[in-house]
């Protein structure tokens, strides 16, 4: 069965429409808004513990290694 361009048509323009403003299609509801940010803000608050922390001796120590044979 082919396709129904009317169909094809509206499918484009949600994504181009989201593509393009950045925001939610309309089809998303509250719910699902919210858990997406409530996702985004738990996801924030463990990056920056762990950016806290301080960096490994190990890691250090490739660094230290990597930015002498820059030097050179």
């Amino acid at each position: 069965m082919p396709d129904d361009p009317s169909s094809k048509y509206q499918k484009d323009s949600s994504v181009l429409y989201s593509v393009m403003a950045n925001d939610p299609t309309p089809e998303h509801s509250a719910a699902e808004i919210n858990l997406d940010k409530m996702i985004g803000d738990r996801l924030k608050q463990y990056y920056a513990t762990r950016l806290s922390q301080p960096l490994p001796a190990k890691f250090a120590e490739l660094l230290r290694d990597l930015a002498n044979k820059e030097a050179e």
